[in-house]
């Protein structure tokens, strides 16, 4: 953009993703390396949690999210059959406000290894569902009744 058409454009490395075409594939992008403080929060979740891969027989792997205290996306890997999938199916939610949210509520095809990032996404979101007030909240409605 700059170059050729004189339009100001940002180079973002962070958001380049690196692949490595293998058995298994590798799949990584953004702040995967980045350490725990600052409030990060990391989410793996291993293979042989989903149906797909145990019917396949594909459990050897996983997709592991690093994301900031706001729940923005700031990291993708991916170990494992059709790991570079998911993380093109991801890329578009890496540093956006709420596009973590909107993967974590999509239905998917079941089953799918397309399930594997979306369940991935909503475990970043797990606490919120299931935290202490929610689970308190929930007794005291139990007592209304």
């Amino acid at each position: 953009k700059n170059a050729l058409l004189g339009i100001p454009a940002r180079y973002h490395h962070l958001r380049v993703p690196h692949t490595l075409w293998t058995d298994p594939e590798v799949f990584a992008v953004g702040e995967i390396d980045a350490e725990d403080g600052g409030g990060r929060q990391r989410v793996r979740l291993p293979y042989a949690e989903s149906d797909r891969a145990c019917a396949e027989d594909a459990m050897e792997g996983f997709v592991e999210l690093c994301v900031d205290r706001r729940r923005r996306l700031r990291g993708i890997a991916a170990v494992g059959p059709r790991a570079i999938e998911f993380g093109a199916q991801l890329l578009p939610a890496l540093g956006r406000r709420d596009a973590l949210a909107r993967i974590a509520a999509t239905t998917m095809p079941y089953p799918s290894f397309a399930e594997l990032p979306r369940r991935a996404a909503a475990a970043v979101f797990e606490d919120l569902v299931f935290g202490p007030w929610v689970r308190g909240w929930v007794k005291l409605r139990r007592l209304w009744r």
